[in-house]
């Protein structure tokens, strides 16, 4: 099946989201600017905008709708900020509002192309189970807050300040450069700015570490009765990031957290907190372990886009869409840590590999996906076609993933594979993946799985491995 087309994106904020939604959330599950078919036929019918962009990712629906306004020049600093917002913001969030209606109305009436004649490629969820996150994404403000107040630009956050409390200056007085709850009547609306947008999605470039901190923000802000101020929306990320939940017994245990001490009706989070996390020595040894996690964004992406030329068969022996999306899912559901230890530990094996020595090795259940991975590395025979070897390599690889499904049954929900070619990085060509639930049997696969732990893995040396997610130093408190 060839490649879904993609649209680049027509405006440059249009471009600048699609750069940076191929880099977070990869080309599978990120789409600029799709459209609407207002008509029950696709045929002869054009399409609108359904929004700026759009990401289908398990049950996470990710809408962005980006506006850029100039802004106002005028010598009431009220009015300009009025005016901008209105614009910039309030206009950009009933297109969100409009955008979700449709997607939950009419899911099968979605498509990439002005003329209608591409679907939307991911499947969207239920309406019941779909967790719709909105996003605004307002330029244009940014320089004159940072002319205003300096830092790096970004609009300050204020939970108080809501609705109409942003620009209607007959009743209130509007806090120029401030941001607060668009709309507390309806579903909440994150909104960055220039100069947020770009900290947040680069820092957090996994579709399960970016709706992590969506999530905790939404609830954060939306808590009643907490007051919340940030001097930016990247003063608030770096201080999630600096803190993690140590409490063991919480459901959150050894993720980012915004820590509210006990009996305190507010928090603050003042001007420096970007500033000093960027140049701290534990972000930066983050920034260096986290480089060769990339690995494992690339090999998502050779994957993808080199099905059809025979180099990757995902789940079974086809090139169906279907098949190697809900395969590369599971690969791309992994945070950025966890993408870490899984490239180093698939990268560590391939350096060790000589051509004629097939090797295996299998992770404990990841914590953030539960997912236990088969890595395979398999010579191919004197005399053997590839075609022959690719046979061969894809039912070693379903054996040793049954094996250890039969080892771990009732333990462990998700086992996948990775199987490619021995002899190091220069003989890798292809790759074959697989995937089984752990727990259910279909047809007669407790069977085989049996033979093959009775077969496989007889002499197998376990290890521990630990990663830290700031490798020199403790994050902070």
């Amino acid at each position: 099946m060839p490649l879904v087309p993609k649209n680049p994106g027509g405006t440059l904020a249009e471009q600048y989201l699609a750069e940076l939604g191929e880099r977070s959330f990869l080309t599978l599950w990120s789409y600029v600017s799709p459209f609407r078919n207002q008509s029950f036929s696709a045929q002869g019918s054009e399409g609108k905008e359904l929004c700026d962009m759009l990401v289908v990712f398990d049950e996470h629906v990710i809408i962005f709708s980006s506006k850029h306004c100039d802004y106002p020049t005028t010598s009431n600093p009220v009015l300009n900020w009025s005016r901008w917002y209105r614009r910039a913001v309030a206009a950009a969030a009933d297109q969100l509002y409009g955008a979700e209606r449709w997607l939950k109305q009419h899911p099968d009436r979605v498509y990439l192309d002005k003329a209608c004649q591409h679907p939307f490629p991911v499947p969207l969820p239920a309406p019941a189970a779909m967790k719709v996150h909105r996003i605004v994404v307002a330029h244009g403000a940014s320089q004159d807050c940072q002319a205003e107040f300096g830092g790096t630009g970004s609009l300050m956050l204020d939970n108080r300040v809501q609705g109409t409390a942003h620009y209607d200056t007959q009743r209130f007085t509007p806090e120029p450069f401030t941001l607060g709850l668009v709309d507390p009547t309806k579903a909440y609306v994150h909104v960055f700015d220039d100069a947020s947008l770009a900290a947040v999605m680069h820092l957090l470039d996994t579709i399960t570490d970016f709706v992590a901190y969506l999530e905790k923000k939404e609830a954060l802000l939306s808590q009643r009765g907490l007051k919340v101020w940030a001097a930016g929306e990247d003063d608030l990320l770096a201080y999630y990031l600096r803190n993690t939940d140590h409490d063991e017994a919480s459901p959150t245990f050894g993720r980012h957290i915004f820590p509210v001490a006990a009996g305190y009706q507010g928090l603050r989070i003042s001007e420096g907190f970007w500033s000093d996390f960027i140049t701290s020595p534990q972000y930066q040894a983050r920034r260096k372990a986290d480089q060769g996690s990339y690995a494992w964004d690339g090999l998502i992406k050779f994957i993808y886009e080199h099905t059809d030329a025979g180099k990757a068969y995902a789940l079974r022996l086809d090139t169906s869409f279907t098949n190697r999306e809900a395969a590369l899912r599971i690969m791309a559901r992994e945070s950025r840590l966890s993408r870490r230890m899984l490239a180093k530990s698939f990268r560590e094996m391939i350096a060790m590999s000589e051509p004629d020595e097939y090797r295996v090795r299998h992770t404990g259940a990841l914590e953030d996906s539960g997912v236990q991975y088969v890595f395979l590395l398999l010579p191919r025979r004197k005399g053997e076609t590839v075609a022959e070897y690719r046979v061969r390599r894809f039912e070693a690889l379903q054996g040793y993933c049954l094996a250890i499904k039969f080892q771990q049954f009732g333990q462990t929900q998700k086992f996948f594979g990775i199987a490619t070619e021995a002899g190091g990085f220069d003989a890798l060509s292809s790759y074959d993946l697989m995937y089984f639930e752990g727990d259910v049997w279909e047809d007669n696969e407790r069977e085989l799985a049996e033979q093959a732990s009775l077969h496989l893995f007889r002499n197998p040396v376990a290890s521990t491995a630990h990663e830290d997610e700031y490798p020199e130093g403790n994050e902070g408190e």
